[in-house]
């Protein structure tokens, strides 16, 4: 029995070791290549789409503080002024 168990136990280690063999493969030099290109390809985009969302929110910063200096701005003034009576003030305030 034991004897058996030994053979059978040779014969497992042959057929894995066998199939260790065949199983190893190579990888084509194309492949390599294209790896290296594509990891640059990628660094590439990504800077890409840093440098456009950039720009994207400075334009919506742009617009935000153009919104604020030409319309917004001077209706708060305007009803800052009415609202406090300053130009009244300043009008009786005596000259000089």
């Amino acid at each position: 029995m034991k004897r058996t168990f030994n053979r059978f136990l040779k014969i497992i280690i042959i057929i894995v070791m066998m199939l260790g063999f065949i199983s190893c493969a190579t990888v084509p030099r194309e492949v390599v290549d294209l790896s290296h290109t594509l990891g640059q390809d990628l660094s590439a985009i990504q800077t890409s789409y840093r440098q456009l969302i950039e720009t994207y929110f400075e334009s919506l910063r742009k617009q935000a503080e153009d919104f604020i200096q030409s319309e917004w701005a001077p209706v708060y003034l305007k009803k800052f002024i009415e609202k406090s009576e300053l130009a009244a003030n300043i009008q009786a305030l005596p000259p000089g």
